[in-house]
C-alpha cells in the first residue's frame, strides 16, 4: 500500500503538468446562458475572418460595350416632329368618285347630314398653317382629307353662311367625352371661315414644341394652348400694369406667323387704316401682312404688334373674325410660370389668354360680327372641377361644388353666358355614311349593312366617332 505522502506528491506533480487532452474530447456542460454557448462561426466580412476568394476556372467574361452609332444623330426635336407628323394622303387608298368639296353652302345643307365632304388644296394649306390637323384623327387612311357632315356641322354652317357681314357674333363652347369629334368640328368651322373670307385666329391644342426665340434659329414655330401654361416659353412682366399682366413674346411671335400664313390674301391686300403708337416708326402705306412680319422678326415687339393687328382687323368695314381655341381647360387655372414672389401665375394673367377669355365672355366684342369658338379636350384634362362647374352654370344647370375641391371663380366668370353644345355620338345614319366612305376608300372590306352598322355603333358606345373608327379600321380580330 502506497504511502499517503507518495500519493500527495503525485497529485502535486500532476497538477503542474500541461494537459494532453484535445479540445474535441472536452465535454462541455449544457447551459442556456448566452455567454456560455458555443462561439459563433467567423463571419464572411467585417471583423471575422474573411472567406477565401473563389478560384477562377480560367474563363474571363468581358462586358459588352455599347454598339457604335452609325450615322449622324438626330437633331433636337427631330424625333418628336416625326412622331407628331400628320400624313394627309394615302396613295394606296381608292379615290371616292363624286365626293363634293366642303363649302359654306354644302355645310349648311341639312340634306347632306351623313355624307362626306372633301377639303380643297387651298383649305388644306390654310388648315395646316393653323395646326388644325392632329396625328390621332386618322387622316392618313384615305386618298384625300374629308369630313363628315353632322347635325352640329349644319348648325355651324348655317350661322357662318348667314352672318357673314351681318355684324352679329356668337360665343360657343364644344363639350363632350373623349373621341366624340370636337376637334374635327372645330376644324370644320375653321374651314368654313376660310372659305367665307373671314379672318381666322386659332390657338391649336397639342404638345408643346420649341418656339422661335432670338437665341433659337430653328424653324419649329408652334403655338399650342399648352405652351400658354406649362412654363416652357419666355415671359415677361408688362410695365405699368395693375394688376400684374404678363406677356409671352416668343409665343406671340409664333402666333403672328400662323396668322400671316393662314390669312395671307386678306392681310396682303389690306393697308393700315388706324394710327398706332408703336416703339418703331412704320413706313407709309404699310400692309397688314408687313405689320405682322415685324412681330415675327422681332419677338420683343410681338405683343404690341398683336394689339395693333387686332385693332386693324376689328376696324369698320372689315370682314368677320373667327377666334378658335382647342383645349379650353388650360386657360382656366394656375400655370407653371412663377411670379417675382415665386407664386404660380394664373393663366388669365397672361396677355393672350386674357384677351381670348375676354372675347369668350363678351367683354371684347366683334363689331363686324364673327364667332368665338372653344373646345374642351377629353384626353388631357386639367382644372376639371372649374371647367365642369362653369359649363353647368352656362347651360343653366345648378352647379354646386362638392366642397373638397377648389373652384376657380375667374373661370366661372369667363364662361358665363356662353352657349354650350354637348357633342355626343353619331346617329346610326351618320355612322352608316361614315362606314360607307370607309368601304368606298378600300380600307374597310366588310359589307356595310344594317347589322354591321348596328354592331359597330353599339360597340362604339352609342356612335362615339373615335370608337367607330377604332372598331372598323384599327381593331383586328383573328
Amino acid at each position: 500500500m502506497a504511502s499517503p505522502s507518495a500519493c500527495s506528491r503525485c497529485l502535486i506533480l500532476a497538477r503542474g503538468r500541461p494537459s494532453r487532452l484535445s479540445s474535441a474530447s472536452i465535454v462541455r456542460a449544457f447551459t442556456t446562458t448566452a455567454p456560455l454557448t458555443l462561439p459563433k462561426p467567423p463571419s464572411q466580412g467585417g471583423k471575422g475572418k474573411p472567406i477565401e476568394p473563389r478560384r477562377s476556372n480560367g474563363i474571363v467574361l468581358k462586358k459588352k460595350s455599347a454598339p457604335a452609332r452609325a450615322g449622324k444623330p438626330p437633331l433636337p426635336g427631330e424625333r418628336k416632329a416625326q412622331r407628331k407628323r400628320v400624313s394627309l394622303m394615302n396613295s394606296n387608298a381608292l379615290p371616292v368618285p363624286g365626293m363634293p368639296d366642303l363649302t359654306p353652302e354644302t355645310m349648311a345643307d341639312p340634306q347632306r347630314v351623313g355624307s362626306m365632304l372633301g377639303l380643297g388644296l387651298d383649305l388644306i394649306e390654310q388648315l395646316r398653317a393653323v395646326e388644325a390637323f392632329k396625328p390621332t384623327q386618322g387622316w392618313g387612311w384615305f386618298r384625300r382629307p374629308a369630313a363628315l357632315v353632322r347635325a352640329e356641322s349644319v348648325r355651324l354652317g348655317e350661322f357662318i353662311a348667314r352672318e357673314s357681314g351681318g355684324g352679329t357674333s356668337r360665343r360657343v363652347v364644344l363639350s363632350g367625352e373623349r373621341g366624340s369629334g370636337k376637334s374635327v368640328l372645330l376644324l370644320q368651322a375653321l374651314a368654313m371661315g376660310f372659305a367665307q373670307g373671314w379672318t381666322v385666329i386659332s390657338i391649336p391644342e397639342g404638345e408643346y414644341q420649341k418656339l422661335r426665340s432670338p437665341y433659337n434659329k430653328q424653324p419649329a414655330n408652334k403655338a399650342p394652348a399648352h405652351a400658354l401654361t406649362i412654363g416652357q416659353t419666355e415671359y415677361a412682366l408688362a410695365p405699368n400694369t395693375q394688376p400684374a399682366l404678363y406677356t409671352q413674346p416668343a409665343y406671340t411671335s409664333a402666333l403672328l406667323e400662323q396668322i400671316a400664313q393662314a390669312n395671307t390674301r386678306f392681310l396682303t391686300n389690306t393697308p393700315l387704316a388706324l394710327p398706332h403708337s408703336l416703339p418703331i416708326t412704320l413706313a407709309p402705306k404699310l400692309s397688314l401682312h408687313q405689320l405682322t412680319q415685324l412681330g415675327v422678326r422681332d419677338p420683343a415687339l410681338a405683343p404690341t404688334i398683336f394689339a395693333a393687328l387686332w385693332a386693324e382687323i376689328t376696324a369698320p368695314a372689315r370682314p368677320p373674325v373667327l377666334v378658335a381655341l382647342d383645349g379650353l381647360a388650360h386657360l382656366l387655372g394656375p400655370t407653371s410660370y412663377r411670379s417675382p414672389a415665386h407664386e404660380h401665375i394664373h393663366a388669365l394673367d397672361f396677355h393672350l389668354a386674357r384677351h381670348f377669355a375676354a372675347c369668350l365672355s363678351g367683354a371684347v366684342r366683334l363689331p363686324n360680327g364673327g364667332l368665338v369658338l372653344a373646345a374642351t379636350c377629353g384626353s388631357n384634362v386639367v382644372n376639371a372641377e372649374s371647367l365642369a362647374m362653369a359649363l353647368k352654370q352656362s347651360a343653366g344647370e345648378e352647379g354646386v361644388g362638392d366642397g373638397f375641391k377648389a373652384v376657380d371663380a375667374r373661370a366661372v366668370q369667363c364662361l358665363r353666358g356662353v352657349e354650350v353644345w354637348q357633342v355626343g355620338g353619331l346617329s346610326k345614319s351618320e355612322a352608316r355614311g361614315l362606314m360607307e366612305y370607309y368601304a368606298s376608300s378600300g380600307v374597310l372590306r366588310e359589307r356595310v349593312d344594317e347589322a354591321f352598322v348596328g354592331e359597330k355603333w353599339a360597340v362604339a358606345g352609342g356612335g362615339v366617332v373615335g370608337e367607330v373608327e377604332r372598331g372598323a379600321l384599327r381593331m383586328k380580330i383573328s
